[in-house]
């Protein structure tokens, strides 16, 4: 609805969502980047802690929400009530353990 509001006041209300990575299990023994999703994905779910290793799945829940929101009602994507743009943070970050603070 609040979309809807900022167009009829001529308004730009951009929305974005940012997916989210997972904690590193023992990220300080990371020198550099890790350019394998599926490798660090591994890693975080052999040590599980905080629910991390279900991180992707939880995106993938908030994600299949906005999608169907963002539906008109004929089913077509894009043509609904919101309007967005994801930045994906869990594929950038889950490659660079290198680069938290632990």
């Amino acid at each position: 609805e609040w979309q809807r509001r900022c167009r009829q006041l001529d308004l730009s209300c951009p929305f974005f969502w940012r997916t989210t990575a997972p904690g590193i299990p023992d990220c300080n023994s990371f020198a550099e980047p890790v350019n394998d999703v599926a490798r660090m994905q591994r890693h975080v779910e052999s040590k599980p802690k905080y629910n991390w290793a279900q991180m992707a799945h939880q995106n993938d829940i908030a994600l299949s929400i906005l999608r169907n929101m963002s539906k008109a009602e004929d089913g077509n994507e894009g043509g609904g009530r919101l309007h967005y743009e994801i930045i994906d943070g869990y594929e950038i970050d889950i490659q660079r353990p290198d680069h938290r603070s632990c």
